[in-house]
């Protein structure tokens, strides 16, 4: 799982639109909702502030729903 949070992490791209960033969403929802992983946990990895990590998580079961995503994790 560390190699895919350093994958995610990463990225000469900025925005949400990069697959990135959907690789981000999805670790966020599914760290969150399936392995009860904080908030501030995924917010001080990633770097980035809590109200940004409840949109990644808002955004990545969006995403999983919608292509229907099976993430193994």
């Amino acid at each position: 799982m560390q190699a895919i949070f350093d994958w995610a992490g990463s990225s000469e791209k900025k925005g949400g639109a990069n697959e990135v960033s959907k690789a981000k969403n999805l670790i966020a929802y599914r760290a969150s909702k399936k392995l009860g992983i904080t908030s501030k946990e995924l917010a001080d990895y990633f770097g980035i502030s809590r109200p940004a990590v409840s949109y990644c998580i808002k955004q990545g079961e969006i995403h999983a729903k919608h292509h229907n995503v099976n993430l193994l994790l």
